[in-house]
């Protein structure tokens, strides 16, 4: 039925009747304004869900690339783990889960349940970021001491997958002391010797005591303080031997923090650089050099050792010398063979715990 009240529409000769216009408001509803802005944030959702793991891990090598934090910082990153590493048992203190039938406000169960988790997952991911590169760097490839480099640039990648990371160590309290410890490990090596300027051996020793000592006594269920003196001996007993072992294994791990900058073969040395640059070296050749650029941290200073080969067998006694740190072109160091014989030759830089450092290596032709 038609409506009597509407007006009549007005024509005016020769045009057809006129269509009155909705009003602007007549077609808006919260509803749909609710679904326009559903559907874009439905589409981030997805998207983060199946590229937050790489979106993070770029985050985290720009953030390593825009930061270019260098060795010096190893104590604030020895500082981080701390903060990482208690962090979920300070928010346990402080935030307890609520007792069964509570309610819970939700700005203490976001804080509580997403909040510190994220944050401790941030930390660990940070001070893996900045001692993957360090560790890579004083790595020599292809050497063994390139596993340590490699597991913890693993470990940096696990940090990425967030869901995972937390559900499978955060929230397990034996792997995240294990995991913890690892990287307190990882990160004192560094931290002791731009601290006290210790030699490789005792950075060693000294941060495998501290992490395998703190990881002891977070393992510990007997309740009793571990400030006693049987507590002490008992966290000492474990700690020890790890730490015995990490020194035994120092030829295993890469030089940390020497890094090789630049290494090569000639024929001259010229204001500490390496002159006729070569690969093979006919015989007759008066001198052969190898010759080495390795930086450390500034006032560091550090004995290295020459070892040369003949067609893989050990020639001569080592040559003992010290390198300095401090320097942006790294401390060039260089050992030389007179007259060297035809055959593979080689030169390894070691430090005084049976690291390798660098290596150079050439033919003398026949």
């Amino acid at each position: 039925m038609a409506d009597e009240s509407a007006p009549p529409a007005v024509t005016e000769p020769g045009l057809p009747p006129t269509v009155a216009e909705p009003h602007p408001s007549a077609g808006f509803t919260v509803g749909a304004a609710v679904a326009s802005i559903a559907r874009p944030v439905t589409f981030l959702r997805a998207f983060a869900a199946k590229y937050a793991p790489w979106i993070s891990l770029g985050l985290g090598v720009l953030a390593r690339v825009l930061n270019k934090h260098d060795i010096q910082f190893a104590p604030k990153a020895v500082a981080l783990l701390v903060v990482a590493w208690t962090l979920p048992a300070i928010m346990a203190r402080l935030l307890p889960a609520p007792r069964a039938g509570a309610v819970e406000p939700g700005w203490r169960r976001a804080v509580r349940t997403v909040g510190a988790p994220f944050a401790v997952v941030v930390l660990y991911k940070n001070i893996l970021f900045f001692l993957v590169p360090i560790w890579f760097g004083a790595a020599y490839f292809p050497s063994l001491n390139m596993g340590a480099p490699l597991v913890l640039a693993v470990m940096a990648l696990a940090t990425c997958f967030a869901h995972w990371y937390q559900q499978a160590i955060i929230e397990h309290p034996v792997r995240r002391v294990l995991w913890s410890a690892a990287v307190l490990f990882a990160a004192l090596v560094p931290a002791l010797e731009v601290m006290s300027f210790a030699s490789p051996r005792v950075s060693l020793f000294l941060a495998a005591l501290l992490s395998a000592a703190v990881a002891v006594a977070a393992l510990r269920s007997d309740g009793a303080s571990i400030l006693s003196r049987r507590a002490l001996g008992g966290i000492l007993a474990g700690a020890i031997p790890v730490a015995l072992l990490a020194v035994l294994a120092a030829p295993l791990l890469p030089p940390v923090p020497a890094d090789c900058l630049d290494k090569g073969a000639g024929t001259t040395i010229v204001n500490r650089n390496l002159e006729g640059r070569a690969e093979s070296f006919p015989t007759g050749t008066h001198r052969v050099y190898a010759w080495f650029a390795v930086s450390l941290p500034a006032r560091y200073r550090q004995q290295v050792i020459y070892r040369w080969f003949h067609d893989g067998k050990a020639v001569g006694a080592p040559i003992v010398t010290n390198i300095e740190g401090g320097r942006s072109g790294g401390f060039r160091t260089a050992t030389s063979k007179v007259s060297p014989a035809p055959g593979r030759w080689r030169a390894d830089l070691l430090n005084e715990a049976n690291q390798l450092v660098a290596r150079v290596s050439f033919d003398v032709t026949p």
